[in-house]
């Protein structure tokens, strides 16, 4: 059997954005060889990990407030999805600008 796989496109608006404002991710898959059970999002920084929700077909989504506080900088933003057998699919990684 073929291993877990897919491509995503993963984008995060707005970007830059301040503390305080409401960020919206969106993961679009295609090509998936598997099923995907769940997708999460993560932010290594500051230890935080978030589960996205399916949105459409292969299309999940996540909107949070930045938290008050959140130092200002360009952070990794983290994105995988996990198979029915728990197995995780490619990282994708994009950089999220607080200004």
């Amino acid at each position: 059997m073929a291993s877990f796989d897919y491509q995503v496109l993963f984008e995060l608006q707005p970007n830059p954005i301040k503390a305080g404002e409401t960020i919206t991710a969106k993961a679009s898959f295609s090509q998936v060889v598997g099923d995907i059970r769940s997708v999460t999002l993560s932010v290594p920084h500051f230890g935080m990990t978030y589960s996205l929700k399916p949105t459409d077909e292969q299309t999940y989504g996540f909107s949070s407030i930045v938290p008050w506080g959140a130092p200002s900088g360009t952070y990794d933003v983290r994105l995988y999805a996990t198979d029915s057998e728990g197995n995780r699919g490619p990282v994708s990684t994009c950089k999220l600008t607080i200004t």
